[in-house]
């Protein structure tokens, strides 16, 4: 069962990670979470044990309990389940002997599989005086929900001793819903650029922290260490904050992470940072809703870019918060550490109030701080807890006056002496930072190369708006303002001026408002390229309306399909066009009532606004009904703003107008000729497809702004060849589809710039630009170029950042990014995905191919056979085409195939000569060099011919098919020949059991399990099914990690004495010593397939 299937049962992906930490190890008490309280009154424990029962069933979250069956996890509700609450009589005990006895009961193990994961305790130690501790596993609670638990208990106890307080819930969603928003969440399209963000972030994550043996010298039974950053300190902190425009959390996360550093020995550190996940809905939800964001600091540099870096990071986490750590680590191929988190050995928590809640007040307060809960005086009582999660923790509250903080460590690593030091340490290092914050933070290692030539992100990651956040009927009024009488509109011999314009679109837009339209409709306009059409055009976008575009030219049908789809309600044409269609709808003509003088002055009217509909154009759909593509004033405002400061455009240009209104370039031509208070030439339908007649207009007319699609230009290209005259010509703009390099090297020319545009009609227009030189004309397809600043441009490889050179989809953001697809709610949420570097905004998924060289982005057609592994969108033509690059592989073919219930991926490849086979090692580090593990196919064969279909192409069915027959490749790995030995009984039988759930046939005794396809589930499979023999039963999941190889665990099941660092020898050491081995043997010496590096 894979990741998703988990998810099916009902757990968050924390969840998850944490059940599996509990079925590791049962005794396990870090992930015990609590709160202590002194209270002083008359507690009525009847009453209170009457609203702890209600609370369960006003929360049904805290009757779950989380039973394995065969190695996974299920969510089960227990309608009859209750938390215990244990009194305890106190009476007579010294304070130590009580405080022993409250962590004792703290410290008590859970069983997921049956116990309520909640409980109580309360401790009488005299008359009048408790000690109240709440316990709950993280996996049901997390410490605001501990909270919001206190405060219902205060209601609920309030009520069963009928007072007279009022009290009442603040109305919530339930935790099922929260789990039902990340299981959503995390199989959107999204995700997968969230999970590229982090694949990118993380790249060639640091070693593990080193610590000197010293920290650990002395008592190390207790590993948490209480302290407080006094007011002169918390000033300083909070003067330094302000002045650097940073928060005090900032602050305490950079300097921890020096502290870190120096003490370790490393520069480079990735600090975990427990985050809430209670948006709005949930701020009151009872259950665990929380992740744990990596955030990665360089201590090298000042504490001035640290705390900058650290601000800008932690930002760039939130926006990515709901990822999947583990995937991310199989991904990233960190090495397990056993009972250590691979990726993070630290972990900075600044806990924050929620709500009305009143417990964040006592945490780690002194005893003279009290709330009143009800009627009763409550204060805080000091529990030792969490202590080990990772090699060493800060936690703080922000008190105002002073920092509340505890430092909790591994006991592993830290003695409560080492601990002490450290706290010593740490806040006379925020001294001397604050003192000093231009310096370097200190004599740290130098860091790591890094390849600068990797992507971080999107192109543009700081896309520009629309500056003048004006509609496009506000702007042309402006224009009008500035040259009234400047000609707009040309079209043979007839000539509109601005404020010519200006009147016709007002004394239509007033019949339009006195036809009752509204705000944000849609209004058809039927009618040819020409001034009446812009005429129509700027008077429905003063009703406030959006115009769709209806060639008349297209079949009634279709027409028709629009009209409903859309929802229009009136069609604007002339008596031709309304004469010669069946329009369903109200019809008006745009020549009635232009008999008044063009000397008469309209009212001045703009009902339309930045945010507004402005049109609608509608694409040919898949489906084969056409859909419609909405977009708004401001998306046209900012790709004007951003296309003239790219191409320096001049004011008062010709511009002409060559494509139909229903096509999205003529936005560009009639739009961008009218904001940039130039004239725009109407090309008459009928001379637009005759070159010859074509280039004397635009010549004779003076035409400095051509808009061609590539086709027109080929189209054109013979008769240019013979009168390439343009004298008037400043730019050529190409746009619409891709540009071959021999057809723009016929258009090149010192006296005009040559300009390729691209961009999908979704994210109006256009969105990159490139000025198209001798050097990129030798390409076949002229690169796509750069975004222009309004826009953000991600090349990703399924849903993953892509290294230079790789393949992989363009997505596009920014300003230009439409509302959708008009009436097509699921193909818009499949389409427009959320952005991940943009908090609220959106990017439209092209379905191009293209790739990233350094310098522009090139287009590489479209996508296809795409299928998802774990969660990731595949391409299985982009493996094919890398294994086609190797020089042993003339042809490649991959498929996706479930062994064992798991998804993975197979490759058969048909090399150059027959007996020159790759060898499967090869073939890896091939493809490692160019594409994620995720794509790394789990097993290869090589075959003499790929079967095709009768059209040619690629059969993938027949290649399943011979794939039970085909013949492993090769591989340099050990030969399988053992020597016998204890443990060879129990290697036997794990290398059959690692057979069947991994689905490879040849596993070497020394390959380690995660590097030969192996994953988290299928660890627990594994584990299931060793369960099942009376020697496995006492066999724990993390033993699985600490002998990762067969003979590593056999030796250990048979009761051989082997350490966990010998038999978690590294797999890439093992294949080293291995290929010095076969360089001493025969040339003809070889061994069977090996193993996966995932």
């Amino acid at each position: 069962m894979d990741i998703e299937s988990l998810k099916r049962e009902g757990l968050t992906d924390q969840q998850l990670a944490l059940w599996f930490l509990a079925h590791s190890s049962p005794r396990d008490v870090r992930y015990n979470i609590g709160l202590a309280m002194r209270i002083l009154g008359e507690l009525n424990v009847e009453a209170f044990q009457l609203a702890m029962r209600r609370l369960v069933v006003h929360a049904p979250v805290l009757r779950n309990t989380f039973p394995g069956v065969g190695g996974i996890p299920e969510v089960v509700f227990n309608p009859l389940l209750t938390p215990a609450l244990m009194h305890f009589d106190a009476h007579g005990w010294d304070e130590q002997y009580l405080a022993r006895q409250i962590q004792e009961w703290h410290y008590r193990p859970f069983d997921l599989s049956s116990d309520c994961c909640l409980r109580f305790a309360l401790f009488e130690c005299a008359a009048n005086e408790w000690v109240l501790v709440i316990c709950a596993h993280h996996i049901i609670a997390d410490f605001t929900c501990l909270g919001i638990i206190l405060d219902q208990l205060e209601c609920l106890y309030l009520d069963e001793i009928d007072s007279d307080l009022q009290c009442w819930f603040s109305p919530t969603q339930p935790f099922s819903a929260y789990v039902a928003l990340e299981q959503s969440s995390l199989l959107e399209p999204s995700a997968g650029q969230t999970d590229a963000y982090w694949l990118e972030y993380l790249r060639h994550p640091p070693s593990a922290l080193n610590w000197d043996p010293r920290w650990r010298h002395g008592d190390n039974s207790v590993s948490s260490h209480f302290f407080s950053i006094g007011s002169s300190r918390c000033r300083a902190i909070s003067d330094f904050a302000l002045a650097s425009g940073v928060s005090v959390f900032t602050v305490m996360l950079s300097a921890w992470a020096v502290a870190v550093a120096r003490a370790s020995d490393h520069h480079d550190v990735v600090v975990g940072v427990p985050t809430s996940m209670r948006e709005s809905q949930f701020r009151n939800t009872i259950g665990s809703l929380f992740t744990v964001l990596p955030v990665r600091l360089n201590t090298g540099a000042s504490f001035n870019q640290l705390v900058r870096q650290a601000r800008s990071d932690f930002f760039s986490a939130l926006d990515h918060r709901r990822f999947r750590l583990s995937q991310a680590l199989d991904a990233l191929q960190v090495a397990r550490i056993p009972e250590r988190n691979p990726l993070f050995q630290t972990t900075v928590n600044m806990l924050g109030k929620t709500g009305k809640s009143r417990w964040i007040d006592l945490m780690m307060a002194p005893p003279t701080v009290k709330i009143c809960w009800a009627g009763l005086a409550l204060s805080h009582y000091p529990l030792h807890q969490q202590e080990g999660q990772v090699d060493i923790a800060l936690e703080f509250v922000d008190a105002g006056e002073d920092l509340r903080c505890v430092i909790k460590a591994d006991p592993r690593h830290f003695s409560l002496a080492g601990i002490a030091t450290f706290t010593q340490h740490f806040t006379q290092l925020i001294d001397r930072l604050l003192t000093s914050p231009g310096l370097e933070s200190g004599a740290l290692t130098q860091p790591p190369q890094v390849d600068f030539n990797v992507i971080p992100g999107p192109l543009n990651a700081c896309p520009r708006g629309a500056t003048g956040a004006v509609s496009l009927v506000e702007w042309i009024d402006r224009l009008v303002q500035i040259h009234p009488d400047r000609i707009a509109l040309r079209e043979q011999g007839q000539t509109l001026s601005y404020q010519l314009l200006q009147r016709r679109s007002l004394r239509l837009a007033r019949r339009l408002t006195q036809a009752s339209h509204q705000h944000g409709q849609r209004i058809g306009i039927s009618l040819p390229p020409g001034i009446d059409a812009v005429v129509a055009m700027l008077a429905i976008l003063r009703t406030g309306a959006g115009y769709v575009p209806l060639d008349p030219a297209l079949p009634n049908e279709r027409l028709h399909g629009i009209i409903e789809q859309s929802q229009i309600t009136t069609v604007i044409g002339d008596a031709q066009t309304l004469r010669q269609k069946a329009w369903p709808v109200a019809t008006l003509d745009v020549h009635t009532g232009s008999e008044d003088s063009d000397d008469a002055i309209p009212a001045l009217f703009d009902f339309s606004t930045v945010s507004g509909l402005a049109y609608s154009v509608f694409t040919s759909g898949s489906t084969g009904t056409p859909k419609g593509i909405d977009v708004e004033h401001h998306s046209i405002v900012a790709l004007l703003e951003a296309a003239f400061r790219a191409l320096d455009l001049q004011n008062a240009l010709v511009w002409s107008w060559t494509s139909a209104a229903s096509f999205d370039l003529s936005v560009w031509e009639i739009w961008g000729a009218l904001c940039s208070g130039g004239t725009l030439l109407v090309v008459p339908s009928h001379i637009r497809n005759q070159p010859d007649r074509l280039l004397s207009l635009l010549d004779s007319a003076g035409v400095n702004v051509v808009t061609q699609t590539p086709s027109g230009l080929k189209n054109m290209l013979t008769e240019f060849a013979r009168r390439p005259s343009l004298a008037s010509l400043q730019h050529w703009c190409i746009c619409g589809e891709a540009l071959p390099g021999e057809t723009a090297r016929c258009y090149l020319s010192e006296r005009w710039d040559l300009w390729s545009f691209y961009g999908p009609a979704e994210t109006t227009v256009f969105a990159s630009i490139e000025k198209v030189t001798e050097e990129l004309v030798r390409y076949a397809v002229v690169p796509l170029g750069r975004p222009l600043d309004c826009a953000t441009l991600y090349i990703m490889q399924q849903q993953q950042a892509c290294a230079p050179g790789q393949h992989g989809e363009i997505i596009v953001g920014g300003s230009g990014v439409s509302r959708g697809y008009v009436g097509l709610k699921a193909l818009t949420a499949e389409r427009f995905i959320e952005d991940p570097y943009m908090p609220g905004k959106h990017a439209y998924r092209s379905g191009d191919s293209g790739y990233w060289d350094g310098e522009r982005v090139h287009f590489c057609g479209r996508l296809d056979d795409q299928v998802k592994v774990h969660g990731h969108r595949v391409e299985l033509g982009e493996i094919e085409r890398c294994l086609e690059t190797h020089a042993q592989v003339r042809q490649a073919a991959v498929f996706l195939e479930t062994v064992a219930g798991l998804e993975r991926l197979a490759a058969v490849t048909k090399p150059v000569e027959n007996g020159a086979q790759p060898t499967e090692l090869n073939l890896r580090e091939h493809l490692r060099k160019w594409l994620p593990s995720y794509m790394h196919p789990t097993r290869f064969v090589s075959t003499p011919a790929i079967p095709v279909n009768r059209h040619g192409k690629l059969d993938r069915e027949a290649v399943r098919r011979q794939w039970a027959v085909a013949q492993p490749t090769s591989a340099d790995v050990p030969p399988r020949t053992v020597t016998p030995g204890r443990g060879d009984c129990w290697r036997v039988r794990l290398a059959s059991i690692w057979r069947d759930v991994l689905g490879k046939n040849d596993i070497c005794p020394d390959d380690a399990f995660f590097e030969i396809g192996g994953t988290s589930v299928a660890l627990m499979q594994i584990h299931a099914r060793l369960q099942q023999w009376p020697e496995g039963r006492q066999l724990l999941a993390s033993d699985l990690f600490r002998f990762p190889t067969i003979r590593a665990l056999g030796a250990f099941l048979q009761g051989d004495t082997v350490s966990p660092l010998e038999g978690s020898v590294s797999y890439c050491d093992n294949r080293r010593r291995h290929t010095l081995n076969q360089r001493r043997r025969k040339p003809d010496a070889s061994g069977s397939q090996g193993g996966q590096d995932e």
